[in-house]
């Protein structure tokens, strides 16, 4: 769940991983959250493909939405899917756990200012590990690439890595519609609970533009 001031859980309900899949240990933070000027509006709660072999360089063409992401480290790229809130104000996850969605109310791939949120299932039970089931080995200077609807792509180097407790929620500082160009996904991760079929907490990957 991705909101206002703190967020109270982390990726919504409709997040949650109905895995028997190992959790990954849990990692380390790493890098820092850009500061801003102002507390953003928002939610109040929230198959891997081949990647290609080279990574395009920052493209200089104007913000537009993502349509695609591609992490190639991880060897994964994924269609995007816009996503919004439901009606508990949770920022909606894409049922299928190859899809990744954009929040239609966030940055547009390319912004010089503020957040692109994405998010995404970690995995399901039916379809096994998704796309970002391996988000959070994501180390600082890795590359993700979104493509977006004007042809365009736009390449980020990653800068943090946050693992945050659902039970305490998220902050609104990770998603500032204020801060410089920030590209930030979203996904669960850390100790799975089996009694819920929850996992309990949530990986959050921040990274920047790199400049054309």
């Amino acid at each position: 769940m991705l909101g206002a001031g703190l967020l109270v859980a982390a990726v919504g309900v409709e997040s949650v991983a109905l895995s028997h899949y190992s959790a990954h240990a849990v990692p380390r933070d790493f890098g820092s959250v850009a500061s801003s000027a102002a507390t953003p509006p928002g939610p109040t709660s929230t198959s891997s493909l081949p990647a290609p072999g080279i990574v395009p360089v920052q493209d200089a063409g104007s913000p537009a939405a993502p349509v695609r992401i591609t992490i190639p480290s991880l060897h994964v790229s994924a269609p995007l899917m816009k996503v919004e809130l439901d009606a508990v104000s949770s920022l909606v996850v894409p049922q299928d756990p190859h899809v990744v969605g954009w929040w239609q109310a966030s940055a547009l791939a390319g912004s010089q200012i503020g957040t692109t949120v994405l998010d995404g299932h970690v995995d399901t039970a039916e379809q096994g590990p998704g796309t970002l089931f391996h988000l959070q080995d994501l180390p600082a200077g890795a590359t993700i690439v979104l493509r977006a609807a004007n042809g365009h792509y736009y390449t980020y180097r990653v800068t943090t890595r946050r693992v945050l407790k659902k039970s305490t929620g998220l902050s609104a500082r990770l998603f500032s519609p204020t801060a410089p160009g920030t590209l930030a996904v979203v996904t669960c991760g850390g100790p799975f609970d089996r009694a819920t079929h929850h996992y309990l907490d949530n990986i959050v990957v921040l990274a920047r533009p790199v400049a054309g």
